[in-house]
């Protein structure tokens, strides 16, 4: 699967109701060993278990038409190096719209994308990498926007790269729900 066929999927899986973790709040995630706070004025969406535990969507009014999540999932195409998780993110690009971009998320080393997705929406994703156990970890955090909408959906997104903390391997090896927490 390509890396916009898994943001795709991403967004629709993290869609499902769940709970809410307010602005000011804490999202954390023990399965995959990062914790953002969530700004002022915004709303992480998440997934109950049994569902997936792999991060949030962004409710905000300001979002308009666009989308912003925060994700982690396994490596399980075992892509192993940021460079080469980058260009599975963007096998199925136009590459003329593309760019790359070095960056840091969470206090590891990341990559950040953009490019014009075949509708004409505006498509950014900051993608790091971590090892966990024997399998990697591919954490991101994106946008998908118009014209019209990206302002916001980026300003968002700046917030939540900057509160956004990845520990070096997750809290619990056995399965816990995300939740708010005063951190």
């Amino acid at each position: 699967m390509t890396g916009a066929g898994r943001a795709k999927i991403t967004l629709l899986s993290l869609a499902i109701l769940g709970f809410k973790v307010p602005g000011g709040a804490t999202y954390e995630n023990v399965d995959y060993g990062y914790w953002v706070t969530i700004p002022t004025g915004i709303i992480a969406d998440c997934i109950q278990p049994p569902g997936p535990n792999h991060g949030f969507v962004v409710i905000s009014p300001a979002l308009g038409d666009a989308s912003v999540w925060v994700d982690a999932s396994y490596d399980a195409t075992y892509l192993g190096m940021l460079d080469a998780v980058v260009e599975d993110q963007l096998r199925e690009v136009d590459r003329r719209s593309a760019t790359i971009t070095p960056t840091s998320l969470g206090g590891l080393q990341a990559r950040h994308l953009a490019y014009t997705a075949a509708d004409g929406q505006t498509v950014e994703l900051t993608v790091a990498t971590r090892r966990q156990r024997d399998i990697g970890v591919i954490f991101t955090v994106g946008v998908r926007c118009t014209p019209e909408s990206c302002m916001s959906a980026r300003t968002i997104a700046e917030e939540l790269r900057q509160f956004m903390v990845i520990s070096a391997q997750p809290a619990a090896s056995s399965r816990q729900s995300a939740s708010p927490s005063a951190r």
